[in-house]
């Protein structure tokens, strides 16, 4: 990798562009989503690839046609599928053989169903839970060896779908340090770091502005969600302690042109936070 900081393929426009997940629309239908997603003012809406809206195996390529005709009629392109979803569900750690392959599927057919939504990402994190009997080496061996099998199938299939690894905590790949190794180890230009800000102002020891300029020559996609930086919660965007100005001004700092994507989970009022999630970003953009 040279100098220059990666600019994620096939995304080459002057701008970041905003997006949201239907992580907040979990008491909505996926065809709600969408249409509450545009009329608020969104370019884009990052799907949530598990149940209530589309678990791969729940749909067949017809029904996926037919809700990419209706992200068309509305305006809206699908930037991401988020393969995980905070659950004890999917795990790409554990011993477990069958949770493991079934983790490995699950993956693929988010690739699969990306590649028909003409979403660049798939979201992953490296699941939970972590076990106190299992090796801790072992574990991330594990999360390594599905990476390069992931990996290889997407070049082999042919599919212009990029692995956005994400760090969370209780996971394998729980820091942006973690995220850094895991991804020199797997060495495939199909694993990127998706970078949740949320998550960076977690960490013990670096600012989210530290995390952005440290993941810079990595980052395919990035989760704007608040927090008060000491418990994981993906808030609102001003409810928690993020400095925006200075996060956005970041992120031009690196000439970062993707997609952001606000990502907040069971929020009372879903309408009004997203609303005012998007007037922050569109603030200091």
């Amino acid at each position: 990798m040279n100098a220059s900081y990666w600019i994620f393929a096939g995304e080459r426009s002057m701008s970041m562009k905003l997006s949201l997940s239907t992580f907040a629309w979990f008491n909505h239908t996926i065809e709600k989503a969408i249409k509450m997603t545009a009329e608020l003012g969104y370019e884009g809406i990052e799907i949530e690839g598990n149940r209530p809206h589309l678990l791969p195996t729940d749909y067949t390529d017809k029904d996926l046609k037919r809700i990419k005709q209706l992200l068309k009629d509305n305006n809206l392109r699908c930037p991401c599928i988020t393969a995980f979803d905070g659950t004890h569900f999917w795990c790409l750690s554990t011993p477990a053989k069958k949770v493991y392959r079934d983790t490995i599927q699950h993956v693929k057919d988010c690739v699969k169903m990306a590649d028909i939504l003409e979403a660049k990402v798939v979201e992953s994190v490296t699941g939970k839970p972590l076990f106190v009997e299992d090796d801790r080496v072992e574990a991330w061996n594990r999360v390594r060896d599905a990476y390069l099998e992931i990996t290889d199938w997407i070049d082999k299939k042919g599919y212009d779908v990029t692995i956005g690894l994400e760090n969370e905590d209780a996971n394998c790949v729980e820091t942006i340090d973690d995220t850094l190794r895991m991804l020199k180890d797997v060495n495939h230009p199909r694993l990127r770091a998706l970078l949740d800000l949320g998550h960076a102002n977690m960490e013990s020891y670096m600012t989210v502005s530290d995390a952005i300029r440290k993941l810079a020559p990595w980052i395919c996609h990035i989760h704007a969600d608040d927090n008060d930086g000491y418990v994981h919660r993906h808030l609102p965007l001003g409810e928690g302690k993020i400095n925006w100005e200075m996060t956005v001004k970041t992120l031009k700092e690196i000439n970062y042109q993707g997609w952001v994507s606000v990502e907040m989970e069971m929020v009372k009022d879903p309408i009004s936070a997203s609303y005012n999630s998007l007037l922050i970003l569109k603030r200091y953009l």
